[in-house]
């Protein structure tokens, strides 16, 4: 029994495979988040100064967020205990991105490993989501 395949199937079906997953990587790389853009620019020997440009660039994003739920939160609840509470929220949220951005920075200028950063960034980006959720 012998199986005649054309040749032009061949191709057209592992071309469509490739094309595909050239798709899924290139979705993949722009929907991972910031952390692990930055793993891969460090594995693949970015400088450091571009990528303290872009944490710096975060750290401003993240903090501008943080300004502005506190401020949504300040103006629809005036009163002093709510106030208060959110005062509170805010400067340990402030405190989180600090922790986030040093650790971020010792990973790009090469003074942590990845598994330490990791780990460094565990509590302050589970803090950031549940903030953002």
């Amino acid at each position: 029994m012998e199986l005649n395949i054309d040749k032009g199937v061949i191709f057209g079906v592992a071309g469509a495979i490739t094309v595909f997953i050239v798709i899924l990587l290139f979705m993949n790389f722009y929907n991972s988040d910031f952390d692990h853009r930055l793993i891969n620019q460090v594995d693949n020997g970015v400088s450091t100064d571009k990528l303290i440009s872009e944490i710096d660039l975060e750290d401003r994003n993240m903090r501008l967020n943080s300004q502005e739920r506190f401020q949504s939160h300040v103006l629809n609840k005036p009163s002093t205990e709510d106030y208060n509470k959110y005062t509170e929220e805010y400067n340990n949220e402030i405190k989180m991105i600090s922790m986030y951005t040093d650790a971020r920075i010792k990973f790009a200028k090469r003074e942590t490993s990845k598994d330490q950063f990791l780990s460094d960034i565990k509590t302050p980006k589970e803090y950031m989501e549940l903030i953002n959720s």
